[in-house]
């Protein structure tokens, strides 16, 4: 998979989002404090002509702006720390898509966010198929944790974070399954398995067990985990305030 961008389609897209829309009005200000409990209830989305965010971090809402993955953003740990509250309201007419371009002229009005692209060389796992092949479900077993090839991408349910992953999927592809197994495994996971179909499945791992990841996929699903490296695209922040100006 070849993440990198060329200059020319660099300069296109900085050059779009200069020339895109804004939010006609957007309120910014920082979440009310946690529960007691220390449950944080995250949010985005909305009405339709507003876009909106309960306690979201700055990383996140940088993430959601520049449509990239957790593992291609670079900058300030704080970034993390700090949950924000977002409402702003589409101009008439806009589409949807265009929202991205749009919260990236709100962070660098609000949060003054200056960024770069490069692309950076990077320790990954490529996932790709075990020795023995995938592992699909019998007919009359279908709780059991493997693959069965299904008919749109749907999650139905899941955990996944370093060292864990408790996870189950309906119609789901393996660029999906990768993109999961990157928020638990310690670096990114690319998709090399070949697999075009969608696929249904049920898989359990947990660090503490003592098995790696790769053993649990294999066991599993019929799947593994192979080190490399890949060039991957970067978001790299320059500039960023904590505290966002007034509204």
């Amino acid at each position: 998979m070849k993440l990198a961008v060329s200059t020319g389609v660099l300069v296109v897209t900085l050059l779009s989002t200069s020339l895109a829309q804004q939010f006609e009005v957007a309120s910014v200000k920082p979440s009310q404090p946690r529960n007691s409990d220390g449950v944080i209830m995250v949010k985005a989305g909305g009405d339709p002509a507003l876009q909106e965010y309960t306690n979201m971090s700055l990383r996140s809402l940088i993430l959601d702006a520049y449509l990239v993955k957790d593992y291609q953003l670079s900058g300030p740990d704080w970034m993390q720390e700090t949950l924000f509250d977002i409402t702003a309201r589409l101009p008439e007419g806009a589409s949807r898509k265009e929202i991205p371009a749009m919260m990236q002229k709100l962070l660098a009005g609000r949060f003054g966010l200056k960024v770069h692209r490069e692309t950076k060389e990077l320790p990954v796992y490529e996932l790709v198929v075990a020795k023995g092949g995938i592992k699909t479900y019998p007919p009359d077993k279908k709780d059991e944790p493997k693959l069965q090839p299904d008919g749109t991408y749907t999650m139905t349910g899941g955990l996944s974070g370093p060292g864990i992953v408790t996870a189950t999927g309906t119609e789901t592809t393996a660029q999906d399954l990768a993109e999961l197994l990157s928020h638990s495994a310690d670096r990114p996971v690319l998709d090399k398995t070949g697999l075009t179909g969608k696929y249904q499945f049920k898989m359990g791992w947990n660090a503490a067990s003592g098995a790696s990841l790769s053993d649990a996929l294999e066991e599993q699903l019929g799947l593994k985990l192979q080190p490399a490296k890949a060039a991957i695209e970067m978001i790299v922040v320059d500039h960023v305030l904590q505290t966002p100006t007034a509204n």
